[in-house]
């Protein structure tokens, strides 16, 4: 028979039991959700070490870039600095991926790459120390180093969608492990209720254990918030449909709004109205696929009215629920920007009246010859001749010549949109590529050049008078003319138009 002295030992005793199973089973918990949490952590090491060997090449490039500009010696700083750390940055990332042979493959590939660049900026560098500007540009002009830049981008994005790929994993698991060790201190506590006096104590050191989290959590967030606010970099927030939610201080400070002007406001506001719609499918994009990490460069305009540029990497920002919106984070890189737009117009401008020369008109107006034929818009080829430039050097001198071509130019970028492209193509003859709405008539383009022409004659007191001759070619959505045909074509009009105008004046 039980007594009651006998039930009380064999319910203690059994509670005991169940005690200790489900401390076991929490302690087990527990360690699989420390070891998932430090496999998360150990994730993020490696796409910080990744971005940051990244940043450091591209920080070298930028030195190299300004050394070769200018010749001051002071921009070698970054490449410099860059040459001393990109080798710590691999043995950083040798052991964090240690335990991975796919991502071994690719760092030693992306070692290889990083020594190829290093060592063409170091000649191109010498190049420029020993044989001038030159003969670095020329190095620059073969597209070598943009190559291998592009490989090492390549990598590293295949690193680091590995390694988020690694990450999603090890974050399921984290939250299993957590949901566990939930539901298995959840039992623990149903069971210590049942010994009031014991569960007393343990809910008193549990209280003190959730307060002491609850500090480490706040004390924690607080660090994160001081990072954010006093990063140099810009760091913005906003929901899925592109509203801005939050800013840090970098961000009033490079744009020149307050935090109030910002909040509420649409990104796409901020961007220079001709990137919108291109910036506006990029995030479209990334939002539809879910892509977590993108980069892009895009322009920007300050509340001051100043164009900068910067590099954007964007991540989506996820939820139980998904995706809730997005967080970026930002660098200023209009100097780089301005770098590499100057060395391009080294090869691609006319030097006399500053328009793109032949090769860099054939360059942008294939590229836009595909972007019209894809989209099925109407375009217009533009071939110009300035009249009479022979009678002016005769008479005036070729210093006047050149005026002349000068002038010219001035009056076509008036009379023609910035988007249209134009340019010089030698001597008198100019072309353009301008797309044109299906209702516009391309007859209106001569009648708004005379117009033009009309102006000037009238503001300038010159010696003769400027005068244009074009011809024009229509671009059809569904042909197959190329640039070369259609200049052709509308160099045969341009013709006949000067002979017009001759027969005219003989008349």
């Amino acid at each position: 028979m039980w007594t009651v002295e006998k039930k009380i030992a064999m319910g203690f005793a059994f509670t005991l039991a169940i005690l200790l199973a489900v401390g076991v089973v929490s302690y087990r918990n527990t360690r699989k959700l420390i070891r998932d949490s430090n496999s998360v952590a150990h994730s993020h090491d490696v796409q910080d070490e990744l971005d940051s060997t990244l940043s450091t090449i591209v920080e070298a490039e930028t030195g190299q870039r300004g050394y070769i500009i200018t010749g001051d010696e002071q921009y070698l700083a970054p490449y410099t600095k860059a040459t001393s750390s990109i080798h710590q940055h691999i043995e950083r990332l040798k052991a964090l991926i240690a335990d991975e042979p796919e991502q071994q493959r690719r760092l030693t590939a992306l070692e290889q790459k990083l020594a190829e660049r290093l060592q063409l900026m170091s000649e191109t560098i010498e190049l420029r120390r020993t044989k001038g500007f030159a003969a670095a540009a020329d190095v620059i002009a073969t597209g070598r180093g943009l190559a291998i830049m592009d490989d090492i981008r390549k990598i590293i994005s295949e690193m680091s969608n590995e390694e988020d790929r690694t990450l999603e994993r090890r974050t399921d698991d984290a939250n299993a492990s957590a949901r566990n060790t939930i539901i298995t201190l959840t039992l623990f506590g149903v069971i210590l209720l049942a010994l009031l006096p014991a569960g007393f104590i343990i809910i008193r050191r549990d209280i003190t254990r959730r307060r002491k989290a609850e500090e480490a959590l706040r004390e924690s967030e607080e660090r994160y918030k001081y990072l954010i606010e006093h990063a140099d970099e810009i760091i913005y927030r906003t929901d899925t449909s592109g509203h801005l939610l939050f800013v840090n201080p970098t961000s009033t400070k490079v744009l020149k709004f307050t935090e109030d002007e910002l909040i509420g406001r649409h990104y796409l506001e901020l961007i220079k109205p001709e990137f919108r719609e291109t910036a506006e499918k990029f995030f479209g994009r990334q939002l539809v696929k879910k892509i977590p990490n993108t980069y892009l460069e895009i322009p920007i305009i300050t509340k001051d009215g100043r164009e900068i540029w910067i590099g954007q990497n964007t991540q989506l920002v996820m939820e139980r629920k998904g995706v809730v919106g997005f967080q970026a984070v930002a660098r200023d890189i209009t100097e780089r920007r301005h770098t590499l737009e100057e060395l391009q117009s080294l090869s691609l401008t006319d030097d006399l009246t500053g328009l793109y020369n032949r090769r860099g008109f054939l360059t942008l107006a294939e590229q836009q010859l595909k972007d019209a034929h894809r989209d099925q818009k109407q375009a217009v080829l533009v071939f110009a001749d300035l009249d009479g430039l022979k009678q002016i050097n005769d008479r005036y001198g070729h210093q006047e010549g050149s005026n002349a071509i000068v002038k010219a130019a001035q009056v076509l970028k008036e009379t023609f949109r910035e988007s249209d492209i134009l340019a010089r193509l030698g001597g008198d003859e100019f072309t353009v590529l301008a797309t044109v709405a299906a209702n516009d008539k391309a007859d209106a383009i001569k009648t708004r050049l005379q117009q033009k022409l009309r102006a000037f004659n009238a503001r300038h007191d010159l010696p003769y008078e400027l005068s244009i001759s074009i011809g024009l070619a229509l671009l059809d959505p569904h042909g197959e003319l190329s640039i070369e045909e259609l200049i052709h074509k509308a160099d045969e009009a341009m013709y006949k138009h000067k002979q017009g105008k001759k027969e005219k004046v003989k008349r």
